[in-house]
This record gives structure tokens, sequence and C-alpha cells, in this order.
């Protein structure tokens, strides 16, 4: 005749389909945090952009940098490798170092193109009048 009664297993049997149950029903709970309510005329992949900003978006160009003959173009611009870290990016679309030492020479007039051929490209002139 079968006992009225859970033994030792039995019960161990029946706490642990008891646990078992239990998470289920918690995580259920948890999960109606998740749910995300259908919106009528929207499907749940749908972007909340409107179509016109997506269109935009999705139409930026990349940068294009000036040229001697031509402006250039905005847009995005291109990342720079690691190695460039520490460099700019200059108007024409190319990464480029920082000067950061500079030749400073003091003149005592407007220094013309053909006085400042023979000195680095990072000098910096500083025009002193004479009293």
């Amino acid at each position: 005749m079968p006992s009225k009664f859970l033994d030792a297993a039995g019960l161990a049997a029946f706490y642990s389909k008891l646990k078992v149950w239990i998470a289920g029903k918690y995580a259920t709970i948890a999960n109606l945090d998740l749910k995300v309510d259908k919106v009528a005329g929207k499907g749940l992949s749908k972007n909340d952009f409107t179509d016109e900003l997506k269109t935009k978006l999705d139409g930026i160009q990349a940068y294009q940098g000036a040229t001697s003959s031509a402006a250039g173009k905005s847009g995005l611009v291109p990342s720079a490798p690691a190695a460039d870290r520490n460099k700019f990016l200059k108007g024409d679309g190319t990464w480029s170092d920082v000067q950061t030492e500079r030749e400073i020479v003091v003149v005592s007039e407007e220094p013309t193109a053909a006085g400042t051929a023979s000195y680095p490209a990072n000098t910096v002139f500083v025009l002193m009048e004479e009293d």
C-alpha cells in the first residue's frame, strides 16, 4: 500500500522540482520587464528615426580634402591608425606630424619669400622694429 507521506528521497525530489518551477515563474516575471509592446504601424525591427533622418545619415560621404585647385568636401573623417595617434588631420585629408619645435628668428623687416627660403619650414619670424 502506498504511503501518504514522503520519505527523505521523495522530499528531496519534490524540493528539486519545486525550485525549478519557482525559478521558471520568476524568470517569466523578470522577462515581462523586457517585453516590448507592439505599436500599430511599426514592426519590432523598425527604426525610430524618421525616414528623412535615416536617409540623411546613410548619405554621408567620406571626407574629401582640399587640393590646390578645389575646396574639400565635408564628410566622415578617416580614422587614424594607432601609429598616427599624435598626428592631426590636415585640410588636404592627410595625417601630419605636429611640429612642436620651432626655430624663432628675429628680423627687423618683413621677410621676403626669397629671404626665408634658406630657413626650415617650421621657422617663426618675429618682426622687431627699431626705435
